[in-house]
């Protein structure tokens, strides 16, 4: 099992506290189940907020776009926990 990346845009929109709030808590489960996954905080060219696991957007399922922009599609819990469990495959 591989130890998945999860990256955060540091963003200073009003969706962002909600977006690294959801990662947090979907971690959580990773962490019980013994794997320390790594986490980064980094800045970029991104739509605000974005989420990376292994350097894909969680919300698109594809690599991030070069677009700086407020985003509308922020990602769920399922979809983080989905982006997760594959990474850690």
């Amino acid at each position: 099992m591989t130890v998945p990346k999860s990256s955060f845009t540091d963003s200073r929109c009003r969706v962002a506290e909600r977006t690294r709030n959801l990662r947090g808590s979907s971690l959580g489960g990773m962490l019980l189940a013994g794997m320390q996954p790594v986490v980064e905080t980094v800045s970029g060219s991104y739509p605000s907020p974005t989420l990376l696991i292994n350097g894909i957007d969680v919300a698109t399922g594809r690599p991030p776009t070069d677009q700086v922009c407020c985003r509308l599609d922020v990602p769920t819990r399922e979809q983080i926990v989905t982006a997760l469990q594959k990474a850690g495959r």
